[in-house]
């Protein structure tokens, strides 16, 4: 239903003289959340601190053996 897609809203139903027959109410459908991949990929800086959190392990856990 186009109506439903456009956001929350009201169709009116009205019959052949005039009155009203129906009346259908309804909200907006939420807004799908993106996984956390597509979050963190999106956002450069979340993927350069990422990045660098790993290669802060990588170098510890290097020198510690």
């Amino acid at each position: 239903m186009l109506s439903r897609q456009l956001g929350a809203g009201r169709v009116v139903v009205h019959g052949d003289k005039g009155q009203i027959e129906a009346v259908h109410t309804f909200d907006q459908l939420p807004a799908a959340e993106p996984s956390w991949t597509e979050a963190v990929l999106s956002k450069p800086l979340y993927l350069g601190i990422g990045a660098a959190a790993l290669i802060a392990l990588g170098v510890g856990l290097s020198r510690r053996s």
